[in-house]
């Protein structure tokens, strides 16, 4: 299967790896220079994966919520033995698609909780080219759920397409507390997570059905109708939310008049905005205080100012910048790379980070 490389590059590269006592190399594409990646292609040496192979350790690509781990041996198959002798040249082609065209319609009681990913595979032997159906070892396809509030009264699995194009079930391992469905699998394709049995009837087709559905489902708006879930939440809707979740209210008016114990409770926690559109770092530092309040617990951040991995936080007003910190670290920020502390904030951000509180206190 292998020739006879000596490629002092790749030496030092595992030579690295190991006196950093790293097993697992991963490589993040999530997004280059701020900017999301739809369409990634890894283009590795042989000689980097035969030296992977004697060495035990495994080749993560993490893609947003989804992470395909390639385990050692994962191109002893008998498709990359039928090439013959690959050549001191050769390389392994990997491209991952973020949902691929032609993905096929799912039931109107069905979401994604995980963006799609098509995973394929090649080898190119002196521009010969070959693509691999599957893989000598299993491969680790972790898919974290977009909220985790997913799993409250609906039926969550993973989902594959090899062959044909439809959706097929497959097991996986679900950890309630990262929110990961993980697959053990060796073949490659299409793979999600899928929420069954969903409850739409108060979502319309201009808005975020994925998010409006996940907080109806605990919550319902009785009056949120006719919206565009990317316009600013306006403070009056926010300080409705706000108070009817901290009173633990099932069914909540979010366009009328606060009434004067909730105002006065806001007001007294200091999460009482004023105004007419909500400002990013203002609502979201109220958030954090509701987070706080409805897991009955202070919350306490990995990150710092200094090594929080959104660095416009430093643009925010010195009262609100701890708060952004802590949402970042909570996951309010989702796969954004920056916190946008001076933007506004939309209806579909608020539902985004009001669906973790809900699903993170219990709701």
């Amino acid at each position: 299967m292998y020739g006879n490389p000596d490629n002092l590059v790749d030496q030092r590269f595992i030579t690295n790896l190991i006196n950093s006592k790293v097993y697992n190399y991963n490589i993040d594409l999530t997004s280059h220079k701020g900017y999301n990646i739809k369409n990634r292609k890894i283009e590795i040496p042989y000689t980097i994966i035969r030296a992977l192979d004697e060495r035990k350790i495994a080749l993560s690509i993490t893609i947003g919520g989804t992470r395909f781990t390639l385990n050692p041996m994962f191109l002893n198959t008998t498709e990359v033995k039928n090439i013959g002798k690959l050549s001191t040249n050769a390389t392994v082609i990997i491209n991952i698609q973020e949902t691929p065209q032609n993905l096929p319609t799912l039931a109107h009681n069905q979401v994604y909780g995980t963006t799609p990913q098509y995973i394929t595979m090649s080898i190119n032997n002196n521009g010969a080219y070959t693509p691999l159906t599957y893989i000598g070892s299993d491969m680790d396809v972790s898919l974290k759920l977009k909220s985790r509030s997913l799993t409250i009264e609906n039926n969550v699995g993973a989902y594959r397409i090899v062959n044909n194009n439809m959706w097929e079930r497959v097991p996986s391992i679900y950890n309630s507390e990262s929110g990961i469905h993980l697959v053990k699998t060796n073949r490659l394709g299409k793979y999600t997570t899928i929420a069954n049995g969903v409850n739409q009837t108060n979502v319309t087709a201009n808005n975020d059905t994925t998010l409006l559905t996940n907080v109806n489902n605990q919550i319902i708006f009785t009056d949120f109708t006719n919206i565009n879930t990317q316009d600013a939440i306006s403070v009056v809707q926010f300080n409705n939310i706000v108070a009817g979740i901290i009173n633990n209210k099932k069914q909540i008016t979010i366009n009328g008049s606060l009434s004067d114990s909730d105002y006065d409770g806001l007001k007294k926690s200091g999460m009482l905005l004023t105004g007419s559109v909500v400002g990013r770092e203002a609502g979201i530092n109220t958030l954090v205080k509701l987070y706080e309040t409805k897991t009955k617990a202070k919350f306490e951040p990995t990150s710092t100012l200094s090594t929080t991995p959104y660095k416009d936080i430093k643009n925010a007003n010195k009262a609100y910048q701890q708060n952004l910190v802590k949402a970042g670290d909570i996951g309010f920020f989702g796969d954004d790379m920056n916190a946008n502390p001076k933007g506004v904030l939309t209806i579909n951000d608020a539902l985004y980070m009001i669906d973790i509180i809900l699903a993170d206190c219990g709701y």
